[in-house]
């Protein structure tokens, strides 16, 4: 007598360890945060192998996290250590390989312990995908050529009003949608929306100041790649301790005071850049700083993930996470190409008005170091406005029954 079949897809108990599980996911995060993090420590050498200009270089790392960022919706730091050993015994060229032999593990581990979720009929938002992710490009490349050009420049102010158009038909689209990829409603908690804010601004703050300070480390403190990827370690070390003690303390705290103490903290760090010269050192001038992003992040990080998962539905929780995750790549993106124009701006300036005495190669040191520490000092305020974000809206701590899960 025939047995009926059933599809035993999404159960598969035997294979089911949570251990092997988890392992495939951190493998797949790992690559995605490698992708924008490891090529940091091969700019100079792709400039100089290239040709690159200031504003050309910057769109190394936005032409990936503008696409990520629109379409996406603690291993960051390893990335400028992998890239740095990879340019180091090898070539610059080796960091676009990096991903293979995370995707054949995770092509490995997945099939064989991932269950796979039961499945629902859905449709992509191909509209909002597009509007979302040509409005952030435009907006880039507009801030980016507005460093060269001017803002008066034909092609800038094309670019401007190409980003505002498609975002506000992304606006649109997504209120019109059946099933958008995000969800203006979930825009309308207080909470979800700060930690939004929160991981957009930081997002812009620190990350002009990793694209900057591998540049200052390289071309000024004469670091070689592995120097320079090592360099930035003391972040990972002091971000896991405190991102742990963050977690411990944030049902007690809440999130406002963590993240009120951690931009001060990032704040502080930036202020600190931008006392950089070229006759700095790497202790104090950059080991402290480093420190302090470390803390920093840990105690923003912590509560925007929290806060912007809570009091969402499960079903959402995934949508709710994914916003989260674009704003902190939109806000690389687009902090990067403010900075980037702020810097560039400043180096001409500096080299414009040339200090006596100086030899050639002491004089470009000098435009450039002015460079980037204007550009540290405007993300400074960006920490300012992190504060203040992190200020509205009281101290009251998340109760459990708030999260999602």
């Amino acid at each position: 007598m025939p047995t009926p079949t059933t599809d035993t897809r999404s159960t598969r108990p035997a294979r089911h360890r949570p251990g092997l599980v988890l392992t495939a996911l951190l493998f797949c995060q790992l690559m995605l945060v490698l992708d924008v993090t490891v090529v940091n420590i091969a700019l100079p050498q792709i400039h100089d192998t290239l040709g690159f200009t200031s504003e050309g270089l910057a769109w190394v790392l936005n032409a990936y996290t503008v696409t990520f960022g629109g379409l996406l919706l603690l291993g960051g730091r390893a990335g400028d250590i992998v890239g740095g050993v990879l340019t180091h015994v090898a070539s610059w060229r080796w960091v676009l390989f990096i991903n293979v032999p995370i995707t054949v593990a995770v092509l490995v581990l997945t099939p064989l312990f991932v269950r796979e979720a039961e499945r629902s009929p859905g449709r992509f938002d191909l509209p909002g995908a597009l509007t979302s992710t040509t409005g952030m490009g435009a907006l880039a490349f507009g801030l980016i050529n507005a460093a060269s050009a001017g803002w008066g420049d034909r092609v800038t102010s094309i670019a401007i009003g190409v980003a505002v158009v498609s975002l506000a038909l992304f606006a649109l689209a997504e209120s019109r949608a059946p099933q958008p990829i995000t969800p203006l409603h979930l825009l309308r908690d207080p909470l979800r929306l700060r930690s939004y804010a929160a991981m957009l601004v930081v997002g812009a703050s620190m990350g002009g100041m990793f694209y900057f300070l591998t540049q200052f480390l390289q071309e000024v403190l004469g670091f070689g790649p592995l120097q320079a990827g090592l360099a930035f370690l003391p972040v990972s070390l002091v971000l896991v301790v405190s991102a742990q003690r963050t977690a411990a303390l944030l049902p007690k705290t809440g999130p406002a005071i963590p993240t009120a103490i951690g931009a001060l903290a990032v704040t502080a760090g930036l202020l600190w850049l931008g006392r950089l010269d070229e006759t700095s050192g790497y202790f104090p001038g950059v080991a402290v700083p480093l420190v302090l992003f470390g803390i920093g992040a840990g105690l923003i990080y912590v509560p925007s993930t929290v806060g912007a998962t809570a009091r969402v539905a499960a079903t959402e929780s995934g949508a709710a996470s994914g916003m989260l995750n674009t704003t902190s790549q939109l806000g690389t993106a687009l902090g990067l190409a403010a900075l980037v124009t702020v810097a560039g701006t400043a180096a001409r300036h500096a080299a414009a008005h040339p200090v006596a005495g100086l030899s050639a190669q002491a004089q470009a040191q000098h435009a450039a170091t002015y460079g980037f520490t204007r550009a540290f000092l405007a993300a400074a305020m960006l920490g300012v406005v992190l504060l203040v974000i992190s200020l509205i809206g009281g101290f009251r701590p998340v109760r459990p029954t708030d999260r999602a899960y």
